[in-house]
This record gives C-alpha cells, structure tokens and sequence, in this order.
C-alpha cells in the first residue's frame, strides 16, 4: 500500500456507507446511487474501481450462508501494534476465504472473518496467517449460533 493515497473524501464516505445495504434493484445501479451523491454513475464506478485498488474495499459480491453451503466459518481476533496494522491487514487480505478484518479498541483489536469449504481448509488457512504474519495466537471465536448475518460499519467524515 505503500505510496499509494488513502484519503477518502466525503463523496467516497457517503458511497461506502451506500455499498454495505447492497445494489438498488435497477438496470443502472451505479447510475442511481450516483443521483443520490450528485455524480455521474461513471464516476461512482471509478470511485469503487480506485478504493478496490487501494485496498480500501477488498470485494463486492453476494453474501451468502455458509452453513447452507455446508461452509464453515469464523471470527478471528489478533493483538497487534499500531505500527504493523497495514502490513498484517494487508496478508490477512489476501485471503479470498477473508470476508472482512476491522480495527477496534482495546486488545485483541484487529478482527477478521473467515469462510472455508471444511474444518481442515479452515485450520490451513488460520495456520498459514500465522506464519505470514508471526503471530502464532489467534484467537478463534466459532459461533455456537447465529444471530445476524449483516455487518455493516457506518463511516464517517472527518468532519463530522
């Protein structure tokens, strides 16, 4: 990520905050959310293209179950300091399996989700962060029963 601007403005705020409640039912969705932010639907388009290659969103898709799928999935926890936040974000990111990771106060305070095919794929994956990012604890929080499947994050202007 190194060289590269992270600097968000409020139009990309706005549009991040748009994106988490999905696509509007239309034949030019990008077109209407660019109607509620007052830019073309090609420009709401390049926004989303640039925040994808900054590694500001890591995908776009469909969220699907995982135990209809016969998936099995997790939420991961690490303790890590400030300065190495970017540097394991991004290995944790690399990860399509990797739904999403977020920073949060206190310890453990990087979080991450992850969605694997089988238990043995799971524990491959979680064993290969390990080593790419030299942390050999990970706390891993399997849920015993789901309550909601939707994360959304409000973002917000540094202005507000």
């Amino acid at each position: 990520m190194e060289g590269r601007s992270l600097k968000l403005d409020g139009i990309d705020i706005k549009l991040l905050n748009m994106l988490q409640d999905g696509l509007p039912l239309d034949l030019c969705p990008f077109d209407e959310f660019g109607r509620v932010l007052n830019i073309p639907g090609a420009e709401v388009i390049a926004r989303i293209k640039r925040m994808l290659e900054d590694g500001i969103i890591k995908r776009t898709g469909a969220i699907f179950d995982p135990k209809q799928l016969n998936f099995v999935s997790t939420l991961c926890a690490l303790h890590v300091s400030e300065s190495e936040v970017l540097q394991i974000a991004a290995i944790i990111n690399e990860y399509p399996n990797v739904t999403h990771n977020y920073l949060r106060k206190g310890e453990p305070n990087l979080w991450f989700t992850v969605i694997a095919p089988s238990e043995k794929e799971l524990s491959r994956i979680l064993d290969e962060i390990r080593e790419k990012t030299g942390k050999s604890e990970i706390f891993n929080f399997r849920a015993v029963e789901t309550y909601k499947i939707e994360a959304c994050f409000e973002f917000k202007d540094e202005t507000e």
